[in-house]
C-alpha cells in the first residue's frame, strides 16, 4: 500500500534536522504503533516554466510554478483484506545527517530522535484480499470498481466527485464502526481513473485545484485510487536551459510523475519531446505521435483480490520490440488464471468508437493493429479507456466483428467534459 500526500515546501527544514514524510498506521483508531519514515531523497517536488505555446495563453501574468513537496510512503507488511488507521505526518530527523537514508519501519512513534511538525487527520483504508481471494466475514461480497475518465474541474466534474462521496459521508451520527461497515459493505473498494484527470494542459495550478476538489472528499483518503497517463497529463512544460526557455523540445508528464505513485517496475525515464511530436488542437499542444517516456507511472500492474489489472500508456510505444510491448507481454505470459480468472487492461486512447472524434488517432490505430491480438490471445476481459467524452460500451469484439472470445471494450470518459469538447 502507497500513502501519498504533501505538505507546503516551507515545512521542510526546520532547526537543521532532517524532514521527511511518515506514516502512522495501525488496526487500532487509538493505538497506531507503527511509523513508517520515507527517505529524504524521496521526496518529490519541482518548478516548471510555461512554453512560449502557454505563454502566449496565460491569463494571471504567471510565468513559473513551485510546488508543493510530496511524499509516496510504501507501507509493507500489511494483511490482506483488513482495516488499518493511519495518520500523514512530517517529521524531523534530528540525529540524522541529511544525507542519510532513513527509511524503517519502527514501532512506537514516540523516540527522542523524531520530531512530529506537523500531521494530517486520521483516516483510514482496507488493504485488498490476496491474490485470487475475496474479502472475508463481514465483508463477503463482490468487489466494486468505479471507472471513469476525463475528470477535469467543471461543475460536471464536482457533480461525479459527488456521485463517488455518496455513500461515505453519512448523516453525521454513525460510530466510527457503523460508518466503516457501511462504506465497504456496500461501497467502491478501487477507484481507476482512465486518463485526463485535471486537464491542466501545463498549468499547474489547475492540478492543485483538482487535487483539492478530490481531497475534500473522505473517498480520497479511503479508498485506493489508480491512475492511467492521459493527453492532458502530459502537461508539455517548457524545459529551462541556462535559464532559458528550451523552445524546441519539452518535458513531459512533470506533475503526472510527481503527485502520484503507482506500483512502479522502475522510475521513469522521461527524456525532452521534440515539438515535432506536438501538434495544436483546440488551442492546446497534443501528441501526435509516441513520446519518449518509460516506466513511472505510465505503464504498471497490480492485482485486486481475483483481479488482475494492467495499465498502459496510449502514449509510449507500444510498437513490437518496444519497451512497453516486452514488458506487456511479459505481464500476459505470467498471468494465473487459476488466482486472477479477470484480467482486465485500463489505457486512455479506445481501440473501439463510434463516435466521429479521435476515431483515426494513430494511437488507436496501432492499439487495434498490435494490442488487440494479444488481448485476445490471452483473453482480456476489458478494456477500460477514456479520452472520448461520453460512454460506450461494446460486446465481446476481435477485428470489429462480435466475437465471444473478445475482450468487452468500455469508454467512460464522461467525468466531467462536455461531449463535444
Amino acid at each position: 500500500m502507497i500513502v501519498s500526500f504533501s505538505f507546503l515546501p516551507g515545512c521542510s527544514w526546520q532547526n537543521g534536522g532532517v524532514a521527511v514524510g511518515a506514516v502512522r498506521v495501525g488496526e487500532d483508531a487509538q493505538d497506531m504503533p507503527h511509523l513508517v519514515i520515507g527517505d529524504i531523497t524521496e521526496v518529490k517536488k519541482y518548478n516548471a516554466s510555461l512554453t512560449p505555446h502557454q505563454l502566449m495563453r496565460a491569463t494571471n501574468g504567471q510565468k513559473h510554478y513551485f510546488s508543493d513537496d510530496y511524499y509516496h510512503i510504501e507501507i509493507n507488511g500489511l494483511k490482506p483484506g483488513t482495516r488499518y488507521y493511519y495518520q500523514c505526518l512530517l517529521v524531523q530527523a534530528n540525529h540524522l545527517p541529511r544525507q542519510q537514508s532513513i527509511r524503517r519501519s519502527q514501532s512506537g512513534y514516540q523516540n527522542n530522535n523524531y520530531q512530529i511538525i506537523s500531521m494530517s487527520k486520521q483516516s483510514y483504508f482496507l488493504t485488498p484480499p490476496a491474490p485470487g481471494e475475496w474479502y472475508s466475514p463481514p465483508l463477503d461480497r463482490s468487489i466494486k470498481f468505479a471507472v471513469l475518465g476525463d475528470l477535469a474541474t467543471r461543475p460536471h466534474s464536482a457533480e461525479t466527485v459527488k456521485n463517488l462521496e455518496h455513500g461515505f459521508s453519512g448523516d453525521g451520527g454513525e460510530t466510527p464502526e457503523q460508518q466503516f461497515h457501511r462504506h465497504h459493505g456496500q461501497g467502491i473498494d478501487c477507484i481507476l481513473l482512465a486518463g485526463d484527470l485535471s486537464y491542466a494542459n501545463g498549468d499547474h495550478t489547475v492540478w492543485d485545484k483538482w487535487m483539492d476538489m478530490m481531497s475534500g472528499n473522505s473517498f480520497f483518503s479511503t479508498v485506493p485510487v489508480q491512475v492511467a497517463v492521459g493527453n492532458h497529463d502530459l502537461d508539455s512544460a517548457a524545459f529551462l536551459v541556462n535559464n532559458s526557455i528550451k523552445d524546441d523540445a519539452v518535458e513531459i508528464g512533470v506533475a503526472y510523475e510527481n503527485r502520484f505513485h503507482m506500483p512502479q517496475v522502475q522510475p521513469a525515464i522521461r527524456n525532452l519531446a521534440p515539438n515535432a511530436l506536438f501538434h495544436e488542437d483546440s488551442g492546446y499542444l497534443q501528441a501526435k505521435d509516441f513520446l519518449p517516456y518509460e516506466w513511472g507511472n505510465v505503464y504498471y500492474s497490480f492485482t485486486f483480490g481475483p483481479s488482475k489489472h494492467i495499465v498502459l500508456s496510449s502514449y509510449s510505444s507500444f510498437l513490437p520490440g518496444s519497451v512497453q510491448y516486452e514488458w506487456l507481454l511479459s505481464e500476459l505470459q505470467s498471468v494465473d488464471r487459476s488466482v486472477t480468472p479477470w484480467l482486465i487492461v485500463m489505457i486512455h486512447c479506445p481501440l473501439y468508437t463510434t463516435f466521429k472524434i479521435h476515431h483515426n488517432e494513430i494511437f488507436t490505430r496501432e492499439a487495434r493493429r498490435h494490442l488487440e491480438p494479444i488481448f485476445v490471445q490471452h483473453t482480456v476481459n476489458f478494456v477500460l479507456s477514456g479520452h472520448i467524452h461520453s460512454y460506450m460500451r461494446t460486446i465481446p469484439t476481435i477485428d470489429f466483428k462480435p466475437n465471444a472470445r473478445g475482450p468487452i471494450y468500455i469508454i467512460q470518459g464522461n467525468g466531467g467534459r462536455a461531449a463535444n469538447e
